[in-house]
């Protein structure tokens, strides 16, 4: 990705209630580690796939869950702007860090 990120005012809010990051700097880290280390959902299926879509849906959305939260982004041209952080129900958590273990051992 070429543009830049953006975090809207809500977001800012989301990301202080929910993570725990009150300040400018910490918040920019979290919603970049999103992307950086987080999974996208066009990568997932199933239940997981089906609640991030039940949840959020716009044309331009991205989708990124890091840890145990969703990070929903919406492209404005090349720049990205993070619109809001929701938490991960227990279920979808748990099924997302499972298929994570998955994966991980497949790449070793």
């Amino acid at each position: 990705m070429n543009g830049n990120i953006y975090i809207s005012n809500h977001a800012r809010q989301r990301i202080k209630d929910r993570c725990g990051a009150g300040k400018k700097a910490a918040a920019e880290r979290i919603c970049n580690l999103a992307i950086e280390r987080g999974t996208n959902a066009e990568e997932t299926k199933g239940t997981v796939r089906r609640w991030l879509d039940q949840q959020y849906y716009d044309e331009n959305r991205v989708i990124y869950l890091y840890g145990d939260k969703a990070f929903i982004y919406t492209e404005d041209l090349d720049d990205l702007v993070l619109v809001t952080v929701l938490q991960l129900p227990a279920e979808i958590f748990r099924t997302v860090n499972k298929n994570r273990k998955k994966n991980a051992g497949k790449a070793s």
